[in-house]
């Protein structure tokens, strides 16, 4: 090599300090970093932070001592939604049978179908959501992607045909009534709120370490045992019946379809694709209902609790599907009989919050 100038060296120099003064400063952060994890009692992570410090071949912790602390006490809101007394769409799909409930719930949020305008035919007739005998929870649990809810709606909805769908009111529609892909959005909002909601238990009503006063009692997890005994063994009907199509060679348009749209009512919804390869299709859902039966079945076979049955629905119906058992009413008054009834007559605002307060 040719002979370094002055002018080179010092630039070199100057790269091998930076590099130097790098990598003391990675040395103190990973130090720092692994005595504050040994003082706070997690020795894994401080040895994790003094591995990537001594040989490199680890990526290093995300440092935690750098983190400011916040004072104060952790405090954690949670929402109770009552569920139950408004009027279903439709009582015999099996998502709304399994839990009838949820499904009087959602319907109150989305309003009434026959006011939801899914599109207009070429003589002018509306075609509303009711006229598809869909009931609120297939809409909301199928609202996870567009093009997939518009695939249930037309096939809901045979005379759709290739109809373009309402994304949006049209001038001069009365008051009532609502575009198809407008609701899709606030579907698609219920359906987020629910995947992250949870079924209330009885200890959610109960103050820390107090008794729980309130259960879910025998005749209710029994009434949901049957409920859910019963979806699983139409989604066990409806399975035996797409392997005998499969078995007997059915074209896809003459049976196929229909029998991959019934489990499509599971949750187990099929992708759009050429009717040659439907067959496919349809051996891949099959797979997956009988995984879900077999983990029904595993949950049901366990003992008549909440839990089991709560994972016995989701088994069926996929993650983020909720039955709720209902919580029967305690024996003797506790604090939150006294918060849901109407305050008493002139009661003072510091009443109503100490009501609340002792719930």
């Amino acid at each position: 090599w040719d002979a370094l100038t002055a002018d080179e060296w010092q630039r070199i120099e100057a790269a091998i300090g930076d590099m130097a003064a790098a990598l003391d400063a990675t040395a103190d952060l990973l130090l720092a970093e692994s005595v504050h994890q040994l003082v706070s009692g997690s020795a894994e992570r401080a040895g994790a932070a003094l591995d990537a410090a001594s040989g490199g071949d680890s990526p290093p912790p995300q440092p935690e001592f750098v983190t400011t602390r916040v004072e104060g006490l952790p405090l954690t809101h949670r929402i109770l939604a009552l569920a139950g007394d408004a009027a279903p769409w439709n009582l015999t799909r099996p998502r709304s049978a399994a839990e009838p409930r949820l499904e009087a719930w959602v319907a109150a949020r989305l309003g009434d179908p026959a006011d939801i305008v899914v599109a207009t035919l070429a003589d002018g007739t509306q075609i509303t959501l009711a006229a598809s005998g869909l009931c609120a929870l297939d809409l909301v649990y199928d609202a996870a992607d567009r093009a997939a809810f518009d695939q249930r709606l037309r096939a809901a909805l045979p005379v759709l045909s290739a109809r373009r769908l309402h994304d949006g009111r049209e001038p001069g529609w009365p008051a009532p009534l609502r575009a198809i892909g407008d609701v899709f959005e606030c579907a698609a909002s219920l359906r987020a709120l629910l995947v992250r909601a949870r079924p209330a238990a009885p200890s959610d009503l109960a103050l820390p370490n107090a008794t729980v006063l309130r259960e879910v009692g025998p005749a209710e997890l029994a009434a949901v045992r049957g409920r859910v005994g019963a979806a699983r063994d139409l989604l066990d009907l409806r399975v035996r019946v797409l392997e005998a199509m499969l078995t007997d060679d059915v074209p896809g348009d003459a049976g196929l379809l229909p029998a991959l749209e019934d489990l499509a009512a599971f949750g187990l919804v099929p992708p759009l694709v050429k009717q040659e390869q439907l067959p496919i299709v349809a051996r891949s859902i099959l797979a997956s209902a009988a995984r879900r039966l077999r983990q029904a079945d595993a949950a049901l076979a366990q003992p008549l609790e909440r839990e089991a049955l709560i994972d016995a629905g989701q088994a069926l119906f996929g993650e983020g599907f909720w039955v709720v058992p209902a919580i029967d009413a305690p024996k003797d008054a506790d604090g939150w009989s006294a918060a849901l009834a109407a305050p008493p007559p002139g009661a003072s605002a510091t009443a109503v919050r100490t009501m609340l307060t002792d719930c």
